[in-house]
């Protein structure tokens, strides 16, 4: 069966529109990688955030740098996925393989703790033949200030009446991400709610 012209023309223009898209999601510079990264991480595609990253990742915050594998990265990919990660990232530059951004970041965690948005400046992404090697952030000092309140209310509740629970969910002092994990958090989280009413 013939095609007409028209549709002819249909098909090309959807086909290059597709090819486009293709071209911006899992080719292009810095730049279009880093919106590819946002897409993944917002689907919550753990294998497709983990693709973006080549083996080890050094995370740089303030004086702390951590080279991670991919045995510590996926516990980070799935707890975003867990609590509802959603980022945006607003490019500024880019410099050779170096992209500079800020970043805004919404999740369950936070919202827990009533924070709507933790905003980052400068997020640094540096990659290495198309990967992410290297990421530095920085918190703004509204977010930290932000934290510091929310959090304080928090801990100091769950050292008095859930000390158990808080050793399990952060035996070193830190966090600990993963799916159970977050599972956890999001439930003593609950509780400090609706004990005190987010107080």
């Amino acid at each position: 069966m013939a095609i007409k012209p028209k549709a002819k023309t249909t098909i090309a223009a959807i086909s290059i529109l597709f090819l486009l898209t293709l071209a911006v999601s899992c080719g292009g510079g810095p730049e279009a990688k880093i919106k590819a990264y946002e897409e993944a991480i917002n689907s919550h595609d753990v294998d497709a955030v983990l693709a973006f990253y080549t083996e080890p990742v050094t995370i740089e915050m303030g004086r702390t740098s951590s080279p991670l594998t991919e045995t510590e990265l996926r516990p980070l990919a799935e707890w975003d996925s867990i609590v509802n990660t959603q980022v945006s990232f607003t490019v500024k530059e880019t410099r050779g393989d170096t992209v500079f951004c800020s970043k805004t970041e919404t999740n369950d965690w936070y919202k827990a703790f009533t924070i709507d948005t933790i905003y980052f400046d400068p997020w640094i992404a540096v990659f290495e033949e198309g990967k992410i090697r290297h990421i530095t952030y920085i918190h703004t000092r509204e977010s930290i200030r932000r934290m510091a309140e929310a959090y304080k209310g928090f801990y100091d509740w769950a050292y008095e009446e859930r000390p158990i629970k808080l050793k399990e969910l952060m035996p070193e002092g830190q966090p600990i991400r993963g799916v159970t994990s977050a599972r956890k958090w999001m439930e003593i989280l609950a509780e400090w709610r609706e004990e005190t009413g987010g107080i």
